[in-house]
């Protein structure tokens, strides 16, 4: 048998199945980043690391310093949004130096 997810009056009304669900996570996870109280602080993050990234010194002593590197997150994808807040956090003890 195969799930089964119907949602009433909601931006997920259209949808009647899923087989994979990474595919419900995605939708859930960029509607909740839509959010006006969220979406202000993904702005920032994102104006952020893409000002790190445009930064190719402090992006290279970033990695050097054993930061990594700073991912970018993609709308349709959570699990990226997720991996670019970590990516920042893994960051912040160096840049407080």
């Amino acid at each position: 048998m195969q799930p089964t997810i119907i949602v009433e009056e909601s931006d997920f009304e259209h949808v009647i199945e899923y087989r994979c669900l990474a595919h419900v996570f995605n939708l859930v996870g960029a509607s909740i980043t839509k959010h006006y109280s969220v979406k202000k602080y993904m702005d920032k993050l994102i104006d952020f690391i893409d000002l790190v990234s445009r930064n190719k010194p402090l992006a290279t002593a970033i990695a050097e310093a054993g930061g990594g590197m700073i991912i970018r997150p993609v709308p349709t994808r959570w699990f990226s949004t997720c991996a670019a807040i970590n990516s920042v956090l893994r960051i912040k003890p160096m840049l407080s130096k």
